[in-house]
């Protein structure tokens, strides 16, 4: 891999649109996210995905949100053995990092709030359509 430096983390919806477009940009990302995403891809860098995010998409299938042409299992083994994938867990800086989010998070999805902190502790820029997120000013966005 490029080194233990990571620049990228994920967030759900983007890690789901970018697997399902292998090699190639997807109609769902914006240019810069594509952009991003690509130069990983060329320096073979790791891209960060917080645990968080394997949950939430075990949820989507549970609650028939999101559908794969493959058992759940298969899904996330896939994701954890990718080899640009990252998986950063939780832990307790990014517990103690939800609670100083503030307004710009209050009420928000747990999960995003956990990515978010994640992103924040590991200095990373968040590829996020998530306009709330987006517009918070907590974390670097691309």
């Amino acid at each position: 891999m490029g080194g233990d430096a990571l620049r990228l983390l994920l967030d759900t919806h983007v890690l789901l649109w970018w697997l399902d477009a292998p090699g190639g940009p997807t109609a769902r990302l914006t240019a810069a996210q594509d952009r991003a995403l690509e130069l990983s891809r060329e320096i073979n860098e790791e891209i960060g995905v917080a645990a968080i995010t394997l949950w939430e998409i075990a949820k989507a299938v549970e609650l028939r949100r999101v559908q794969f042409g493959h058992e759940l299992a298969v899904v996330l083994r896939v994701i954890e053995q990718h080899p640009l994938i990252r998986i950063i867990r939780l832990d307790g800086l990014v517990a103690l990092d939800t609670a100083k989010l503030g307004a710009g998070m209050r009420g928000s999805d747990p999960a995003d709030q956990m990515i978010v902190a994640t992103a924040r502790v590991h200095g990373l820029r968040l590829v996020t359509a998530d306009d709330r997120i987006r517009k918070s000013g907590l974390v670097p966005v691309v």
